[in-house]
């Protein structure tokens, strides 16, 4: 009696809980309702409750949104909803839960206050156990007129709960059912259809990226199927395809695909770190496919949303990488993964509960999804078609370029043939048969048949390349051989040898080249090598032949004893014959000459050429006095010599020096530098003599001095150590409007001391340096002004010394010149001192300088007047301003009346020409009065101003300032 009572206050709390739901009203036949958003719920019933036993409970809750999604919760979920049939006729209903994926859902129908109907359904039940076949869980309702029905609905799941609720009138639920099939089925035949094209692309072509097509559409649409309930809709499907796990792995292949095919994609464009990157993406998607099985949904679905995130952001940085770069395929393709990805992310959001459900997201991911394939689709299908665009250019190209083959092999310069391993000549080009005379191949193979070994000029020649060719396993080999034609004549040729590897069983192997004539090349070659080491005037070895040899001797004196000299022999005046008969001439003088002390009989005699008129002689194991007796043989064979040439009779005589070798003497140059020297020792005492080397000799003594000068000037031209000074040159009457005054120079040496030019001018006249000195003197004159303009305005004249190298050379012209614009300097205060003998030596090229640089307004003086050739006629060729007379009539006029008559003659002869006259060396008042007197110009000397550094101050004034000046 007392279960009864319980069970009757039960049903009426639940008949007055479920009269207390929102109701629902069916007004007409054409009904199609959203029950999500007048549904109630709650939680955490136990899972054997009925309806009578939580209706009455409080905790029931309106659903928020378009509908309700729970997120994550294994604990049951009751939801319940009223429905009023007020359309006045019986409703045959379809009642949808929209969400393919619970585990379980009991549905259960109360109707004035009785259960009518109980439904158990749910995955784990079974596709069998659903009450209406559909790709979601359908419960069939049929509701009389003015009746009103309660539903109430138990879910579980381990994953994601959602319970959207649709009610639709049985003949729209069909409509909508078939329309959903179809849409699903055209868009699964599209993608499935492009899955198989893809790989039976990938079967024919094995290109990898047609398979990655082929695992994205299909996991597309496995994925679709499962998260839309086609997957558990039929019987024939096994029930774990249509379970979680499998959705998350058919996403994760889906993924997998997508990134495999953008790395195929853009391979061109990422670095090989990049791509490493990639592969490591790549793992992880492999290893996230696998998880679901392991971990179960939830967790599942975790790493695969962190997974797609990863992806994601790596696709919106290629995005931004693409905007301006790469062609429009990659940028749609960039834009359309990343539309995709976008969409699969909503996805996630939605059934994380982190985004309600609405018509928005469906559709939307939809479209997105949809787009995303078709343009990856499209982008295979139009790269596949570039590709056959390329294969049928290849074609084409290989087809011309066989042409091409064939034109240019019968048309090459080069001779081309094949021939078998044994010697059979099978091709040839006509190249190859005018090398040995043949007019075509056929001729040329009817004569050389199987023998091509006949070619060449060694017989076994052939064997030796064959054998290089397979012992060595090279690709080829090429040697410079010499061939031998039919009519017994031979040729040098590169032949270049390589076998031809060709495929298939019993085909043998053939023997291709390639030969080119190189005849001329070898001789030119052998002409080269001949004049590496000799003369090609006289045909005598040269001077690199005997630096090699004095190498080679040395080393043969630290094994055996022996007395050796090196003799320089210097031809006195050769330039007579050359500028009397022409070069010619000097040539056959100098193949005479050669021929006539290769006469000479001398044991270990080697004689060689070193330069247009020189010549050296090396005596090996000679004595001193057979070495001093072979030089003066040498010495007067030339001095006897008479060259006739063009009617005309030459005669020369030879400067020689002889050094001796000394024990343990290793380097050539320094020998032959002695060598030299002693032959100009020979020249300087009177030509047409033998000076033999001594280190006592006074002569070797200074030229010693002079080359060791050489590498202290090049180095105080380097280290910028050189200074200028300056000497005042005065009016001998009156006083001038400015400072006029000479420039000297002056060495800084090692220790900080003054060095004068004295010490080291005469060798760097010697070896040439006094270009780069008159160079160094006038750019850092021209400098000295630029930073002090105070003494620019004070100057009236500056004088400065140029060397004759400098005066006669063109190119020294073009430098000074250049010097002097870029400076800017005021040309009509700048004197150049040109010496007499450097001026008359070279009278041409001395006028053309002037007028050059008189052009510009320089002026000039003629520096130690009558020191040189002092011929008065010459100063009328040469206009100069300024006239020096040279210090050594000066300095001593008060005490030799010889020299101040020369004095006094000069300045006359000056003054009757109208130049300017300066007295160099005036030492002492006495002079100065002297010079006063005689009518000299301007004076200059001890007397006037002791030289001062150009940076100390110049001290002017009365006498009394300039004798404080001395």
């Amino acid at each position: 009696m007392l279960r009864t009572l319980a069970f009757v206050l039960c049903w009426l709390t639940c008949v007055a809980s479920a009269q207390a739901t929102v109701l629902l009203p069916i007004k007409d036949r054409h009904t199609h309702l959203d029950a999500s958003q007048v549904l109630e719920y709650r939680v955490g019933e136990p899972q054997q409750s009925w309806p009578w036993e939580v209706a009455y409970r409080a905790g029931w809750r309106s659903v928020q949104g378009a509908g309700p999604v729970m997120g994550f919760d294994s604990r049951p979920y009751w939801f319940r909803v009223a429905l009023a049939n007020f359309s006045g006729e019986e409703q045959l209903l379809m009642i949808d839960a929209g969400v393919p994926l619970l585990d379980k859902l009991d549905a259960f129908l109360i109707s004035k206050g009785r259960l009518m109907r109980v439904w158990k359904t749910g995955l784990l039940r079974g596709v069998g156990t659903k009450p209406y076949p559909s790709k979601v869980f359908t419960f069939p309702l049929s509701i009389q007129p003015g009746d009103e029905v309660q539903l109430y609905f138990r879910a579980e799941h381990q994953g994601f709960v959602q319970f959207p609720l649709f009610i639709t009138n049985m003949r729209e639920h069909a409509l909508t059912q078939s329309y959903d099939k179809l849409q699903m089925g055209v868009t699964g035949g599209v993608f499935i259809l492009a899955g198989l094209y893809a790989l039976l692309l990938f079967g024919f072509i094995r290109e990898p990226r047609f398979l990655y097509y082929a695992l994205f559409c299909f996991s597309l649409m496995a994925s679709a199927w499962i998260l839309k309930g086609y997957a558990g809709s039929y019987l024939f499907f096994p029930s774990w395809l249509s379970g979680t796990q499998s959705l998350l792995s058919c996403v994760g292949l889906l993924l997998l695909a997508l990134v495999l095919s953008t790395l195929d994609m853009y391979r061109i464009w990422l670095t090989q770190r990049q791509r490493r990157f990639g592969q490591g993406v790549v793992a992880l998607i492999l290893i996230g496919v696998l998880l679901p099985w392991f971990l179960g949904f939830k967790h599942g679905l975790f790493v695969m949303f962190g997974l797609y995130s990863l992806v994601t952001s790596l696709a919106l940085l290629l995005v931004f990488f693409f905007i301006s770069r790469a062609g429009w395929l990659q940028r749609l393709y960039s834009n359309a993964a990343l539309g995709f990805l976008a969409s699969c992310l909503l996805l996630f959001a939605n059934h994380l509960g982190w985004w309600q459900q609405g018509w928005v997201t469906d559709y939307l991911i939809s479209a997105f999804s949809a787009l995303a394939a078709a343009l990856l689709v499209f982008a295979l299908a139009y790269r596949t078609y570039q590709e056959k665009r390329g294969r049928l250019r290849a074609k084409r190209q290989v087809s011309e370029g066989l042409k091409r083959y064939f034109e240019l092999y019968h048309n090459a310069n080069e001779g081309l043939f094949t021939s078998t391993l044994e010697g059979q000549l099978m091709a040839a080009n006509p190249a190859f048969c005018r090398l040995f005379g043949f007019d075509d191949f056929q001729i040329m193979a009817s004569t050389v048949g199987r023998n091509t070994q006949a070619l060449y000029a060694q017989p076994n020649e052939r064997d030796d390349l064959l054998a290089q060719l397979f012992s060595h396993s090279q690709d080829g080999v090429r040697k410079d051989v010499q061939m031998r034609r039919p009519d017994g004549s031979s040729f040098w040729a590169r032949l270049s040898l390589r076998i031809s590897h060709r495929e298939g069983k019993n085909r043998p192997f053939l023997l291709e080249g390639i030969l080119v004539d190189i005849t001329e090349s070898k001789e030119y070659q052998a002409k080269l090598e001949f004049l590496t080491t000799h003369d090609e005037v006289t045909g005598l070895h040269n001077r690199r032949y005997l630096m090699g040899l004095l190498e080679s001797l040395f080393v043969q004196r630290e094994q055996e004893t022996g007395t050796d000299y090196l003799c320089f022999i210097d031809i006195d005046h050769f330039n007579l014959i050359n500028e009397g008969g022409g070069h010619l001439a000097g040539d056959e003088f100098l193949k005479l000459l050669a021929q006539q002390l290769g006469q000479l009989k001398a044991e270990r005699f080697s004689l060689t050429r070193l330069s247009g008129d020189e010549f050296a002689i090396l005596l090996e194991n000679t004595y001193v006095d057979e070495a001093i007796r072979f030089a003066e043989q040498c010495r007067k064979l030339i001095q006897d010599q008479k060259f006739i040439w063009d009617s005309k009779i030459y005669s020369v005589t030879a400067s020689l020096g002889l050094v001796p070798i000394q024990p343990g003497s290793h380097d050539a140059s320094a020998l032959m530098a002695l060598a030299d020297a002693a032959c100009s020792t020979a020249k300087r005492q009177g030509r047409n003599r033998l000076h033999v080397y001594s280190d006592l000799s006074p002569e070797m003594r200074k030229y010693q001095n002079e080359v060791a000068w050489v590498a202290r000037i090049n180095q105080a031209l380097a280290e910028n150590r050189f200074v200028l000074a300056r000497q005042l040159i005065i009016p001998a009457q009156g006083t001038g409007g400015g400072h006029k005054y000479e420039i000297l120079l002056r060495l800084l040496g090692e220790q900080g001391e003054l060095i004068s030019p004295v010490t080291f001018l005469g060798a760097a006249e010697r070896f040439g340096l006094m270009p780069a000195i008159d160079l160094w003197v006038l750019k850092n004159l021209m400098a000295w002004y630029q930073d002090h303009p105070e003494e620019l305005a004070k100057l009236e004249q500056v004088s400065v010394n140029l060397s004759g190298e400098s005066v006669g050379t063109p190119k020294m012209h073009r430098k000074l010149q250049q010097i002097l614009q870029v400076a800017r300097f005021p040309m009509h205060k700048l004197c150049f001192e040109i010496t007499e003998t450097q001026a008359i030596a070279n009278i041409e090229a001395t006028r053309a300088f002037i007028a050059s640089f008189k052009a510009l307004g320089c002026r000039f003086a003629l520096d130690d007047f009558g020191s040189g050739f002092s011929s008065y006629g010459h100063l009328k060729e040469l206009p100069v301003d300024w006239l020096k007379i040279d210090g050594q009539f000066v300095e001593k006029m008060d005490k030799n009346p010889t020299d101040a008559a020369i004095v006094r003659s000069m300045a006359e002869l000056a003054r009757a020409v109208g130049i300017k006259t300066v007295a160099e060396f005036v030492a002492n008042p006495a002079i100065e009065a002297q010079l006063t007197k005689m009518g000299v110009d301007y004076l200059q000397g001890y007397a006037i101003h002791r030289p001062t550094l150009l940076s100390d101050p110049l001290l002017l004034g009365l006498p009394g300032a300039i004798a404080v000046a001395k």
